[in-house]
Order: C-alpha cells, then structure tokens, then sequence
C-alpha cells in the first residue's frame, strides 16, 4: 500500500524540519559592556625579563646531531709492521667485522695483533666485508713485505714490497674482485718489487 504523493511530501518536509532542527543552537554574541572598575592606582605591568639562557649539553644529553651521524664510506686498514698486525677502520656489520678479525687471528698466531675495527652503523653496508679476510688479505699479507692495504672513501690502496714480482697481477686482480662493488670508486696500486 502506497501513500498518496501529497502525504510523501509532507512525510518528507517533515524529516527535513525534524533534521534542521537538531543542529546545534547558535548564541548569540553578549552584549559589550565595559566592566564598572572603582577607582584604584594604576600599576604599571611587570617589564618582561630576558629569556633564560639555554641549558648547557651533558655527555648524557647528546644533541641530534651526535646522536645520528651522517652515512659515511667504510674504512679499513691492514699492515704489518715491525711485527705486529695492525687492523683498524669502520664497518657496519658486526659479522664482517668478526670474520677479519678471527680469520686474521688464526692466520698469523706469531703476529702481535692491533685491534681498532670498530662498529659502526652509520656506515654504508659494502658486500667486500664478507670476502677480504680469506683469501684476499691472507694472501697479500704472506706475499708481500710491509704489506699495507687501506680502503678510504671508496678507494683502495695497496702497498709494499711483492716477494715475487709475478704476484703482481694475482694479487691486483684478487683485490680488484675482492673490493668490487657500488661503494668502491678506484684502486690505486703502489707495490712493488722487492731490491
């Protein structure tokens, strides 16, 4: 059963009014009227003291700055020298730090070994991390005299004094696959033969 059309409008203009009228009152503004003050001194406002000087940094507060650095190239360096195993730099991952330093352990028992290879996680990740130990920094470290070999800003350097001049092109193109990647812009090749 149906309603006539005149009875749906109605029903319907209804529901219009029915819904405007559950809006929220509007008030209205009150009137200005300017407060009766008795006769009293005026006091004159308080003079606004100069902002508190900031508060001095603490080694336990760091600002942001000290708190994330910014990324920054790996760095790594490895030379022997008078009988010691100096191994020092930056790396991001405690697994390919781990892994030079047993690896250069267990290598080199009689060497007097220098750790300073630090964590750090502002470092850009670098896949040579996994593979320099063994067998590129084994190899070169018992195949040249005063070997050093240091990656610094994305370059690699190696250094010394080869036992055998036909190591030459070996250990260059072991180092050249060794450090291949993204982060790792030239390799700059400094050995040479023994007198």
């Amino acid at each position: 059963m149906s309603l006539p059309s005149v009875q749906r409008i109605f029903l319907l203009l209804g529901f219009a009014v029915l819904l405007g009228s559950c809006e929220e009152p509007r008030r209205r503004p009150a009137p200005e009227t300017t407060p009766s003050i008795p006769d009293a001194p005026l006091v004159p406002a308080p003079e606004a003291s100069a902002p508190a000087p900031p508060a001095p940094v603490t080694p336990d507060a760091p600002t942001v700055a000290e708190a994330e650095p910014a990324p920054a190239e790996p760095e790594l360096y490895v030379a022997i020298e008078d009988g010691r195993l100096i191994v020092r730099g930056a790396l991001t991952s405690r697994i390919q730090q781990e892994r030079i330093l047993e690896t250069l352990e267990q290598e080199f028992p009689d060497l007097v070994m220098e750790k300073d290879l630090k964590l750090e996680y502002h470092r850009f990740p670098v896949g040579w991390g996994n593979r320099v130990a063994y067998p590129f920094l084994v190899q070169y470290l018992k195949m040249v005299d005063s070997p050093k070999v240091i990656y610094k800003d994305g370059v690699v350097t190696l250094d010394g004094k080869l036992k055998d001049k036909r190591n030459l092109i070996p250990l260059t193109e072991l180092a050249i696959g060794t450090f291949s990647g993204d982060r790792t812009r030239d390799l700059v090749n400094k050995l040479v033969d023994r007198p």
